[in-house]
């Protein structure tokens, strides 16, 4: 007989209820039994901040920065600070919005499959509620791609290991 250990023991995950085929198909079948309420909240957070991103783009380039060449990445490397710091700034709104459209379509579907809809503010509360969270993920995502590209052996672990970490937050 063995001592019980003093650490809880993990339990292996569940296996797929689903095989991926079938799977497909399911997520193939909710997104068109309910279009409206698994892609809405993506769109009405993309939409506005792909044209925001993008205007915010063409000021920069074209009239507050007008002398930096836009068609090579020289700009991130020899550029003016306030041209690499309004980058970073546009880019880091987009990404946090991002995931806030990620999780709130997460949090549409997952009611989809649970039989009961949400409407967009119901599908979008969540995700304001948890945007420390999503803060500290987009964060801890952006070390680890940091880390990954410095060394590609670890691309496939970090993969599987945080790639559904967005799901299962929400």
């Amino acid at each position: 007989m063995t001592a019980p250990s003093s650490e809880a023991e993990v339990p292996p995950p569940p296996p797929l209820a689903v095989k991926p085929p079938r799977l497909f198909r399911r997520a193939y079948n909710v997104l068109r039994s309910e279009p409206k309420a698994t892609l809405l909240p993506l769109l009405v957070t993309q939409i506005p901040l792909a044209l925001g991103a993008a205007a915010a783009y063409f000021v920069l380039f074209f009239h507050v920065y007008g002398d930096v060449a836009f068609d090579s990445f020289e700009p991130l490397r020899t550029g003016p600070d306030g041209l690499k710091l309004s980058l970073f700034v546009v880019n880091a709104i987009y990404l946090l919005f991002t995931a806030v459209g990620l999780s709130a379509t997460i949090t549409a579907v997952n009611a989809v499959l649970a039989g009961r809809p949400l409407g967009l503010a119901s599908a979008l509360d969540p995700s304001f509620t948890r945007m420390g969270g999503l803060l500290v993920l987009g964060v801890v995502f952006q070390v680890m791609f940091a880390l990954t590209i410095a060394g590609v052996v670890l691309l496939l672990y970090v993969i599987l290991r945080f790639g559904l970490a967005f799901h299962v937050y929400m």
